[in-house]
């Protein structure tokens, strides 16, 4: 939704690099490997600029940022995206997190609508301006407002599981 700019290269260094901070990374794919969604958390005192906002609001050794989430165009408004966040929250509580921080566009009504929908509850007050490099090679300002999910909720149902569940899409 936000129209920033990537290379290849950028993206393999970000991922890498939530790999290397202990984040959790789920992707759906297709029967031919192809991404088709993915969420990403990472330790919140990972994402400095994240933490220093929300430290008041979560204890930052016991709570996790929701630093990615995102669904192919074609799948969207079937629930894949709100199934990967609640994989995303029960693996977060498994490991002993207590908070999942995600932060989002104020403006971005569809992604707001699924954190509502998926228990997010929006620190009141709490924005972060972030610059970005957009598609079209303009820097643009976005507004960002901060959510947060006890992964507590969500735990009781990963622990009654005992396991997280495995999401099969089919077309």
């Amino acid at each position: 939704p936000y129209f920033e700019n990537f290379s290849t290269d950028e993206v393999a260094k970000i991922f890498v690099d939530y790999l290397e901070a202990d984040g959790h990374v789920f992707v759906a794919t297709s029967r031919f490997d192809r991404p088709l969604a993915f969420v990403v958390s990472v330790p919140i005192r990972s994402d400095f600029n994240v933490a220093s906002k929300v430290e008041e609001h979560a204890n930052l050794e016991h709570s996790a940022y929701f630093a990615e989430d995102v669904v192919s165009n074609s799948l969207r408004q079937q629930g894949l995206s709100s199934k990967m966040k609640s994989l995303l929250l029960d693996a977060a509580s498994l490991s002993g997190l207590k908070k999942m921080v995600l932060r989002t566009s104020q403006y971005n009504y569809k992604q707001i609508s699924a954190v509502n929908k998926s228990g997010g509850t929006v620190i009141a007050g709490l924005f972060h301006d972030v610059v970005s490099k957009r598609i079209d090679g303009s820097m643009e300002t976005d507004r960002r407002s901060f959510y947060v999910f006890d992964t507590e909720q969500h735990g009781q149902h990963a622990a009654d599981a005992e396991k997280l569940e495995r999401v099969v899409i089919t077309r």
